[in-house]
C-alpha cells in the first residue's frame, strides 16, 4: 500500500505520518520522494525516475526487486550510494561503480552518485534509488519530509 498526498507525488508530507501510518496499518513501512532531477539534459530519451528512500526499509516493502549485481547496498553511511534498474544501466553502459549526477529541480541540489547496485523488477520500473539522507543534508526545508510511504501490511496468520 502507498499512501501519498492527494495533489500529487511532489507535494511533501511531513515525516511523522511514517509512525502514525504504521501504528494504524502495522507492518513494515518505508518511506520515499520523487526527486525529478535532470540526467544528461531535459530530452525525452533521456528521462529516468529518481527516488529518495530509506536503505534500511526499501528492500523489506519493495519485495519484487531482485538485486543481481551490488558491490555493498547503499545504506546510512553510504550517501552516494545510488541503486540502478537494470534496463537503464543497459541503455546507458552503465557498470557498478559509475558515478552519475541529478541535476535537482525540484529540490536545489545537485546528487553525485556512485552505482552500487543494479536490480530487475517485474515489471521494469525504469527508476533509480539512492538515499534520502543526501537530500534532507543539503536542503535544510527537506528534513523530515516524505513524499509517500510505503506500508507492507502484516497478515494475520493463516
Amino acid at each position: 500500500m502507498v499512501v501519498r498526498h492527494r495533489v500529487s507525488l511532489t507535494f511533501n508530507l511531513p515525516g511523522f505520518y511514517r509512525e502514525k501510518i504504521a501504528r494504524y496499518q502495522g507492518g513494515v513501512r518505508g518511506s520515499d520522494f520523487l526527486f525529478g532531477g535532470i540526467y544528461k539534459d531535459q530530452k525525452p530519451e533521456t528521462f529516468l525516475l529518481q527516488f529518495g528512500t530509506d536503505p534500511e526499509e526499501f528492500f523489506k516493502v519493495y519485495r519484487d526487486i531482485e538485486m543481481r549485481l551490488i558491490s555493498s547496498l547503499p545504506g546510512k553511511r553510504d550517501r552516494q550510494g545510488v541503486i540502478v534498474d537494470s534496463s537503464l544501466a543497459k541503455k546507458y553502459g552503465w557498470k557498478l561503480g559509475d558515478r552519475i549526477v541529478l541535476q535537482g529541480t525540484i529540490y536545489p541540489v545537485n546528487l553525485d552518485l556512485n552505482i552500487r547496485g543494479i536490480f530487475t523488477s517485474n515489471p521494469d520500473n525504469k527508476s533509480v534509488y539512492f538515499n534520502a539522507k543526501y537530500v534532507e543534508e543539503a536542503v535544510s526545508w527537506f528534513k523530515g519530509r516524505a513524499g509517500t510511504f510505503s506500508i507492507l501490511p502484516q497478515l494475520p496468520p493463516t
